[in-house]
């Protein structure tokens, strides 16, 4: 008996010592990444990331959190990887992109429903008249990448933009209900969950952002060499198996199951990453 333990031992160490470790830099943004409290690990993309893990065994995934800024940086030197990054042409020089991995509501805005009155505002908005004619703050986390429209439209307005490194979007939340700036790009479920969990002052609103579709979707990304590139076929390879059922959509749509749009995310989840219009799968 004690033979036969020491033998499982012996090739448990052996197997754990043969993984690569794969290093996923990530921070503090509930629902989508969870690291404290009562809902600690139930983010979508905790639950999406554990079903990718488990179809890559291979590897021993360890998670470090870091701020956004620090985390594109540090990509740019460290074999790591990243869930949910947009493509652009400057990352694409340091980093390598998988398929379509993460896929979500996209960007509205925040800000106080009192500002939102006094304003007159629609619940569709420019982003350029809000920060050009009304001439508002917005706060954005220092590194981070909002899509190409919207990074264009920032652009045109450098004294407007509030930057600030963040590793816990829960402190955004608190600088706007403090009135540090007036208005925050967030996504739907961010917002709902932020607005459920702290103890804010004011009462908010989302309004839509003219010009950008309901719906995005990012990629993971990984360091650019021999072995970011050897991650990225592996993920790509999981991808499109996990890419068989809703399995995962389930997981993307954790926080959100009871949002009046799910059925039409559905159908983008479809669209996007299972790329079916032939027929229904399980």
């Amino acid at each position: 008996m004690k033979f036969v333990l020491f033998g499982f031992i012996a090739l448990y160490s052996f197997y754990a010592s043969a993984q690569q470790q794969l290093i996923w830099f990530a921070y503090d943004q509930p629902p989508a990444y969870i690291f404290y409290g009562e809902q600690k690990g139930k983010g979508y993309i905790n639950l999406a990331h554990a079903q990718l893990a488990n179809l890559m065994p291979q590897y021993q995934h360890v998670q470090q959190q870091m701020t956004v800024g620090r985390l594109l940086n540090d990509l740019k030197y460290t074999d790591a990887c990243a869930f949910g990054l947009f493509r652009n042409s400057e990352r694409e020089t340091y980093l390598y992109f998988s398929k379509p991995a993460l896929l979500h509501r996209n960007l509205y805005v925040m800000m106080r429903t009192s500002l939102v009155n006094s304003l007159a505002l629609d619940q569709s908005v420019q982003l350029d008249t809000l920060l050009g004619t009304h001439n508002l703050s917005l706060n954005v986390i220092d590194g981070r990448s909002y899509g190409k429209y919207i990074d264009r439209v920032l652009s045109k307005f450098p004294m407007n933009i509030r930057q600030r490194p963040s590793q816990a979007t829960k402190n955004l939340f608190k600088m706007l209900d403090r009135e540090r700036f007036d208005m925050m790009l967030v996504y739907p479920g961010a917002a709902r969950y932020a607005l459920s969990q702290l103890d804010l002052k004011h009462d908010y609103s989302l309004l839509k952002i003219k010009g950008i579709a309901p719906f995005t979707h990012s990629a993971i990304a990984c360091h650019k060499s021999e072995f970011g590139k050897g991650v990225i076929k592996a993920v790509d390879i999981a991808l499109e198996q996990l890419s068989k059922d809703y399995a995962y959509f389930d997981a993307l749509s954790f926080w959100d199951k009871e949002m009046p749009d799910n059925n039409e995310f559905r159908a983008y989840y479809k669209k996007v990453f299972m790329n079916q219009t032939e027929r229904e799968l399980n």
